[in-house]
């Protein structure tokens, strides 16, 4: 007549690691994720130094996306350079 499904709960194998190692291992992980994303203290201060140049390759950012996507990617790719190139240290 009817079928009948049967289910089983089987137990999990307790994992191997321990917590403790686990903490660790993300502790560092979120450790190095924050000093990824801090910025440099000298490059914000130099971004300050130019404030119009920081404006202004935004505004080609944003002028770019609206002719097409792919002209938009490249050049941000290119702001982002110059960018870099205005922000880093000399010598």
């Amino acid at each position: 007549m009817g079928s009948v499904l049967v289910t089983a709960a089987i137990p999990a194998e307790r994992p191997r690691r321990s917590a403790r190692v686990l903490r660790a291992v993300l502790g560092t992980a979120k450790g190095l994720a924050v000093r990824a994303v801090t910025p440099h203290k000298a490059s914000l201060s130099r971004l300050a130094d130019m404030p119009l140049t920081a404006l202004g390759t935004a505004g080609i950012n944003f002028a770019a996306f609206h002719v097409g996507h792919g002209w938009g990617w490249l050049v941000t790719g290119v702001s982002l350079i110059v960018v870099e190139h205005l922000i880093a240290d000399e010598g």
